[in-house]
């Protein structure tokens, strides 16, 4: 496994984010729940895929910018972040399904 692909547990929510933000302006809300669910289950999914890699290597490690460590963003994956992503994203699919099952929410809810 590549730590280039923990960077993907940042860039996939941003790019659901980016599509319930254009259902903002399209206002026919039925893109926005779908693109939230696709979202957290496809983390979930790079969570499981990262699993191996995370309890093997303990650590995985990603510069941003390619700048050295002392100036630039080190992203720091290890067993800890994987529990912590996992117990976020979880929770948040299992709360984005009871709010898509009362349907009682506008499509603004999700962005």
């Amino acid at each position: 496994m590549k730590p280039e692909s923990i960077i993907l547990l940042i860039i996939i929510p941003l790019i659901g984010a980016a599509c319930c933000l254009f259902e903002k302006f399209t206002r026919r809300g039925r893109i926005a729940p779908m693109a939230s669910v696709i979202t957290i289950l496809s983390c979930l999914l790079l969570l499981g895929w990262l699993y191996p890699s995370v309890t093997h290597q303990q650590q995985m490690t990603y510069t941003i910018g390619g700048w050295p460590a002392a100036t630039g963003i080190n992203h720091v994956f290890d067993g800890l972040g994987w529990l912590g992503c996992t117990l976020i994203f979880s929770v948040s699919l299992a709360v984005l399904l009871f709010a898509i099952a009362e349907k009682h929410y506008e499509f603004t809810f999700y962005f």
